[in-house]
């Protein structure tokens, strides 16, 4: 399965040599594994078609926006979701305490959120980029088991350990086999 999808990668990354085909300028224009690339489609890479692509992998639109927004412009990207922590269970006694009335039908208060902060450490990058780099995260997360959407903290560490690893240098082919992708 990972073969397959890594096998697309390259495909994808051969792409981006092409004149237009996903590399477009930063600042200019307004994301289960690794796929073939919009480009790779026949169609042009936009900042919407990866915020709808990478939606579900972001856990929301507002976290996919964000996600591509700060990758594309090297911005702060911002990712809001559950928390890991399970919320507290509604009390018997109800919000009054022990004096007060019970409350076995009010409703469980919903999961607590939490908010996970961080600027990527590449340079601004191509929308072909950005797919790419999500499409190794999102495998990275499918092969650890991870389920989609991920936790906000799950989904920052796997994007910085691909953003890190290119913005050391590595070619793309160099990141996918440092995560133990083959490239076909």
């Amino acid at each position: 399965m990972f073969k397959n999808r890594a096998s697309i990668l390259l495909i994808a990354s051969a792409l981006l040599m092409l004149p237009g085909a996903a590399a477009a300028e930063p600042g200019k224009g307004k994301s289960a594994g690794v796929t073939t690339t919009a480009a790779g489609k026949g169609g042009a890479v936009t900042a919407e078609s990866l915020m709808k692509r990478y939606e579900n992998l972001a856990g929301s639109p507002a976290n996919a926006e964000s996600l591509v927004k700060g990758l594309r412009h090297q911005l702060e990207i911002v990712l809001v979701g559950t928390s890991s922590t399970p919320a507290p269970a509604p009390s018997p006694m109800g919000s009054f305490g022990p004096m007060g009335p019970s409350c076995p039908t009010c409703p469980a208060p919903p999961p607590p959120s939490t908010t996970v902060k961080f600027v990527p450490p590449t340079d601004p990058m191509g929308f072909g980029n950005i797919d790419i780099a999500l499409a190794l995260t999102e495998a990275q997360l499918d092969k650890k088991d991870v389920v989609l959407p991920p936790k906000p903290v799950q989904l920052k560490d796997a994007l910085l350990t691909v953003l890190n690893l290119r913005a050391g240098g590595a070619g793309w082919g160099e990141v996918a086999k440092a995560l133990d992708f083959e490239l076909k």
